[in-house]
């Protein structure tokens, strides 16, 4: 897997900052499995699995759909 660096910039980024925590917890985890291209699934359940591999038991399917549609909201995915 490439080494992804997050830029400094992000903590000053208004959409992320306009993000819930968990919004912008979900939205850094999904930074480090895209692939160089910013490409990644869109399905919930295969997100859950890869994002949060060790709290399934905290994070429910719904609640990545959830945040997922709030970063697409913020114009951070598309």
């Amino acid at each position: 897997m490439p080494n992804r660096y997050i830029r400094e910039s992000a903590i000053e980024s208004e959409p992320v900052n306009a993000l819930s925590w968990q919004g912008e917890v979900f939205y850094r985890r999904l930074l480090n499995r895209a692939d160089d291209f910013g490409r990644f699934t869109a399905n919930p359940a295969l997100l859950r699995a890869s994002l949060f591999p060790l709290q399934l038991d905290k994070v429910s399917d719904k609640d990545v759909a959830r945040l997922l549609t709030e970063a697409e909201e913020r114009g951070l995915l598309a």
